[in-house]
C-alpha cells in the first residue's frame, strides 16, 4: 500500500471517529489498529541531563506514555528520558486506545553515549638537551581515566611512564591520552616538546648606572659565556635609551631594563640576562648651604624658614633635621624647641635634567634669649675695709649669678664676697647661669680701691757732673715697693730720659719723685729734692793690674785729680779680690773691674774711673814622700802628695811590673821599688804640676793553722819555709802536735816569724 493510500485510510478513519463522536455513537464494537510512523533510533551524550521523546506519527489521537527497559541507563518521567549512565536501552511508546482505534505500542533503542571530557590547557615544554628528566603533568579533566604520554620522536624525546628524558636538539609532538573511564570516552591532547642546547654558563649581566649628560653613547658588554651564540639587546623602555646592536644611547631620566638574548650555538640552546639601567640627571650645582645661629624668644612661636641653597634645579626640596627634641622640621618650617645644636640637612628631588642632589647640611644652633640686665654701679673701697658683699644687677632671667676678678691680685671673689688684695683697680665681672629658654648674661663693674699712703725717708740731695751718662736717680726711702718716677724742673740744667738722670749743664734744679700704687699702698705725695750739676774733675789714667792667685795683698794709690774730694774704690766681682780701705787682696783666678770713685768738692761733681785687675793661675806647691805598700794589695787610700791645688791627679808607674794603677787603685805586684809619678790637673786658681816618689813593695806573707795543716802564702817574691828549722814549702804543710815556730826568708832576709800552737 502507497504511502499516500495509508494517509488517505488514517484521514477517512479519524474523520469517521470524529463524526461519531459528535454523533453520540459509541465505539463499535470491533477496534482498529493505529497506523504508526517510524520510531527512529534515538541517541544522546551523557551529561546532557535529560531529553524530550518525540513520539512516532499515527492516525489515532490516543495519548502515549513510554518506557524504558535499562533504568540504569534512562529513566522514563512522561515524555522526558532522564539520562543515568553509557548504555543501551528499549524505549516503548505506548499509545493508549482512542475512537475507533485499539492501543499500540511501537519500540526503538536508546543509545547513551559517552561523554567527551573536558580538558585544561597542555603547556609546550622547551628544555635544555643537557636538563634533568622531567615529570610530565597531564591536562586538567573532567574525566578521572588514567593518562599515557607518547612521543612522536623518542630520539629526540623519549617517554617512561610520566618521565620525559630529553635526548637530541629538536622538536617533538608530545600526546597526552586519557582512557575512557565511566561515563567519559577516551581523549587525548597534544603539545610540542623543544629540546633546546644546553644552558651556557654566563657572568653577571650588571646594573647600568648613567648620568645623562655625561656620556654620548656606551657600548654594552654582554655576559661571558661559554657559548659562542651571537648576542642582542634590547631595551623595554625606548624613551629612555635605544639599542643599536650593542650600542645603547641614553635620551631621558629614567630606567629601562636591558635585556641581553644569547642566539643558541652548538649544543647550547639560546639564553636571556637582564639589567636595569638608571639614566639620572646629573646632580644640580648648588650654592652655600649657610649655618643659622637663633635665638628662642619667650611667648613667641619660634618658627624659622630654612633658606634652601641657590640651585639651577627647579627640584624640591626636602629638609630633615639631626635631633627633633631641638628643632623639629616640618617642610621648610623649623620649629625651635630647646636650646642646642642640629644639623638641618636639604636634599633637592630630580627635576628636568638634574638628578637629585646630594645632600647640603648646616648648623643650626639655638641659643636662648638673651636676659635683659640692668646697669652696675662701679664701687670705690679702701684696702682697710678687707672684704665686702657684692649684689647682681637686676635681670629679666632667673638665672644664678656668678662672680670673679679679672685682677686676683688688687681682689679676690669667694662666692658674693670680695676679698681686697691690693690697691687699684680690678674689673668684677658678673656671669648669669643659662635659664629655661635665656641665654647666659654678664655684666661687669669697675672696682677702684685706694690704699695706704707710704712712708718716705728723707731725699738726700743729688749731684752730677757735665758729661755723665744717664745716671740711676737713688729715691727716697720707702715702706712701699712701688715703682718711682721722677721730673726735672728745668730740662736745660738736667733732663729725665727712662727714669734716668741725663745733666745738661751747669747749675740747680728740683727734681719730683712720685712713688706708684703697689699692694696695699696707695701714690705717694709727691717729694723733691735739688740736684746740683757740675763739672767733672780731670783726673790721671790708673794702670791695670796683673796677680798671681797666691800673691800677698797689695795698696792701691789713686791717680791725680784737681779736686780735693776723697777717693774709695770697691770691686765689680768680689769673688776674684777684696778690697778693705785701699788694701787689695787676691781671692780668685779671673778678670774683673776696679772701680775708683771721688767725691764731689765745692768745684767738682763726683767723678770715678776704672781699671781692670787680671789674676792668674799659680804654680801648685808639691810635696811626696817615699812610701811602701805589700805585694798583693789594693788600695785607694794610699799616701798621696801633699798640695795647696785641689786638681785631680793622675798617677803612672815607671815599673808596672812592680806596681800599677788599676781602675784607680795602686796594686802591689812584686817585691820591689819603683817610682810613681803624680801628675796634678790644673784646676780654677793653679796650674798644673808633677811630683814623683819612690814606692817600695814588700813581699806579703799569709800562713794559716786549720786543724794540723799549717799554710804558708806568700805574694810578690820567691821564699822559703822552715818549721821549728826544718824545711818545709810555700803551699800546705802537715805537722804534729806542739809548738810549730814558722819562719819565712827572701832574698837572705826574714819576712815572716811566728810560733803557732798545734793541738
Amino acid at each position: 500500500m502507497s504511502i499516500l493510500l495509508q494517509r488517505k485510510k488514517s484521514y477517512l478513519g479519524a474523520l469517521i471517529a470524529f463524526v461519531i463522536a459528535l454523533s453520540g455513537f459509541q465505539t463499535p464494537a470491533f477496534a482498529v489498529a493505529p497506523t504508526h510512523g517510524a520510531f527512529s533510533p534515538i541517541s544522546a551524550t551523557w551529561g546532557v541531563g535529560a531529553i524530550s521523546i518525540a513520539p512516532p506519527t499515527s492516525n489515532s489521537l490516543g495519548a502515549w506514555s513510554y518506557t524504558s527497559s535499562n533504568v540504569n541507563t534512562a529513566q522514563i518521567l512522561g515524555n522526558i528520558a532522564t539520562i543515568k549512565n553509557v548504555g543501551t536501552t528499549t524505549i516503548t511508546a505506548i499509545q493508549a486506545a482512542n475512537g475507533i482505534y485499539d492501543a499500540k505500542s511501537i519500540s526503538t533503542t536508546l543509545t547513551v553515549l559517552p561523554a567527551i571530557p573536558t580538558l585544561g590547557n597542555f603547556a609546550s615544554i622547551t628544555l635544555g638537551v643537557d636538563a634533568a628528566p622531567i615529570t610530565l603533568t597531564a591536562p586538567t579533566s573532567t574525566s578521572a581515566g588514567t593518562w599515557s604520554f607518547t612521543t612522536s620522536n623518542s630520539a629526540i624525546a623519549s617517554i617512561s611512564g610520566s618521565i620525559l628524558t630529553p635526548r637530541a636538539i629538536g622538536t617533538v609532538t608530545l600526546t597526552a591520552i586519557q582512557s575512557a573511564n565511566f561515563n567519559w570516552a577516551a581523549t587525548s591532547r597534544a603539545t610540542t616538546v623543544t629540546i633546546t642546547g644546553g644552558s651556557p654558563t654566563t657572568g653577571p649581566f650588571a646594573d647600568l648606572n648613567l648620568i645623562l649628560g655625561s656620556v654620548a653613547n656606551v657600548a654594552l658588554v654582554p655576559p661571558t659565556s661559554n657559548s659562542l651564540g651571537a648576542w642582542t639587546f634590547t631595551s623595554s623602555n625606548t624613551a629612555v635609551a635605544t639599542i643599536t646592536g650593542n650600542i645603547l644611547r641614553p635620551l631621558k631620566i629614567g630606567t629601562s631594563t636591558i635585556t641581553a638574548t644569547q642566539a643558541a650555538s652548538g649544543n647550547y640552546g639560546s639564553l636571556s640576562k637582564t639589567m636595569t639601567l638608571t639614566v639620572q640627571g646629573g646632580p644640580p650645582t648648588l650654592g652655600e648651604f649657610k649655618s643659622v645661629t637663633a635665638s628662642l624668644q619667650p611667648f613667641a612661636s619660634n618658627q624659622l624658614a630654612l633658606i634652601a641653597p641657590i640651585s639651577n634645579s627647579a627640584g624640591a626640596w626636602s629638609f630633615t633635621t639631626s635631633n627633633s627634641q631641638i628643632v623639629s622640621v616640618n617642610g621648610g618650617i623649623a620649629t625651635l624647641l630647646n636650646k642646642g645644636k642640629v644639623t638641618i640637612t636639604a636634599t633637592q628631588a630630580a627635576a628636568g635634567d638634574f638628578g637629585a642632589s646630594s645632600p647640603a647640611t648646616m648648623e643650626l644652633t639655638v641659643t636662648g634669649a638673651k636676659p635683659v640686665i640692668g646697669s652696675w654701679e662701679n664701687v670705690t673701697k679702701n684696702i682697710s675695709e678687707g672684704r665686702f658683699i657684692i649684689s647682681p644687677p637686676s635681670s629679666s632671667s632667673g638665672g644664678k649669678w656668678s662672680f670673679k676678678s679679672l685682677d686676683p691680685t688688687i681682689a679676690e671673689v669667694d662666692g658674693t664676697e670680695v676679698l681686697l688684695k691690693g690697691v687699684g683697680q680690678a674689673v668684677i665681672k658678673g656671669t648669669q647661669a643659662a635659664d629655661w629658654n635665656w641665654e647666659a648674661g654678664e655684666s661687669q663693674l669697675t672696682l677702684t680701691i685706694s690704699g695706704t699712703d707710704p712712708t718716705l725717708g728723707q731725699w738726700v740731695l743729688l749731684e752730677a757732673g757735665i758729661g755723665d751718662e744717664p745716671i740711676a736717680i737713688k729715691p727716697p726711702t720707702s715702706n712701699s715697693p712701688g715703682v718711682w718716677s721722677f721730673a726735672s724742673s728745668d730740662n736745660s740744667v738736667a733732663r729725665i730720659e727712662n727714669e734716668k738722670l741725663v745733666p745738661v749743664a751747669v747749675g740747680r734744679v728740683t727734681i719730683t719723685a712720685i712713688q706708684a700704687i703697689s699692694g696695699n699702698f696707695g701714690a705717694s705725695k709727691p717729694v723733691t729734692t735739688t740736684l746740683t750739676v757740675k763739672p767733672r774733675a780731670t783726673h790721671a789714667a790708673m794702670t791695670d793690674i796683673n796677680l798671681r792667685y797666691n800673691s800677698t795683698p797689695i795698696d792701691l794709690t789713686p791717680p791725680t785729680s784737681n779736686s780735693k774730694g776723697e777717693w774709695s774704690f770697691s770691686i765689680e766681682n768680689p769673688e776674684i779680690a777684696k778690697i778693705e780701705g785701699r788694701k787689695l787682696s787676691v781671692l780668685g783666678v779671673g778678670t774683673t773691674k776696679i772701680f775708683a770713685s771721688q767725691s764731689s768738692d765745692e768745684n767738682f761733681a763726683p767723678t770715678i774711673t776704672t781699671l781692670s785687675i787680671r789674676v792668674t793661675q799659680s804654680s801648685p806647691e808639691l810635696s811626696w814622700q817615699t812610701f811602701v805598700i805589700k805585694a798583693g794589695s789594693k788600695t785607694e787610700s794610699f799616701r798621696k802628695p801633699v798640695t795647696n791645688s785641689d786638681g785631680v791627679f793622675i798617677f803612672k808607674s815607671s815599673n808596672p811590673n812592680i806596681a800599677d794603677f788599676v781602675n784607680g787603685e795602686l796594686v802591689g805586684k812584686k817585691s820591689g821599688r819603683a817610682i810613681i809619678t803624680a801628675t796634678q790637673q790644673s784646676s780654677k786658681n793653679f796650674s798644673s804640676g808633677v811630683v814623683a816618689t819612690s814606692i817600695v813593695v814588700e813581699p806579703s806573707v799569709s800562713v794559716k793553722l786549720k786543724g794540723r795543716v799549717l799554710r804558708v802564702s806568700v805574694v810578690g817574691a820567691s821564699a822559703k819555709v822552715t818549721i821549728n828549722g826544718s824545711k818545709a814549702k810555700v803551699g800546705k804543710n802537715k805537722v804534729g802536735p806542739g809548738t810549730r815556730k814558722v819562719i819565712v826568708t827572701s832574698g837572705g832576709e826574714r819576712i815572716f816569724n811566728k810560733t803557732f800552737k798545734v793541738p
